[in-house]
């Protein structure tokens, strides 16, 4: 990204790519993160939000942020959204708790 920097000041449509870029890094950072503590804890280790997500988000949104300030923005809604499938990606592949949802209704 750092080499194409005055390619995407340049245009506003590449800064919006650059955003792009950055949540492609983001998934790319949060796969080796959870690879790495599979190997280290054992199979069937589970990414959390806070440490795991947060440590990919930051990474990606502040290479992100060297480029251009469209791009942090941009790179955070890219991101939120291939978290949005990977998690339901996740949730078909490997199953999850059901929701379950209960009326509070009162009993007469």
């Amino acid at each position: 990204m750092h080499f194409f920097k005055p390619i995407i000041v340049d245009s506003p449509s590449l800064t919006i790519f650059g955003g792009f870029s950055s949540s492609v890094l983001f998934v790319f950072v949060l796969t080796a993160i959870n690879n790495l503590e599979n190997v280290l804890f054992g199979d069937g280790f589970e990414a959390n939000f806070i440490p795991e997500v947060v440590l990919a988000l930051g990474a990606a949104l502040s290479v992100a942020g060297t480029i251009h300030g469209v791009c942090v923005t941009t790179g955070f809604a890219f991101s939120a959204i291939a978290l949005y499938y990977l998690h339901s990606l996740s949730q078909k592949r490997y199953g999850g708790a059901p929701f379950v949802y209960s009326s509070m209704k009162k009993k007469k």
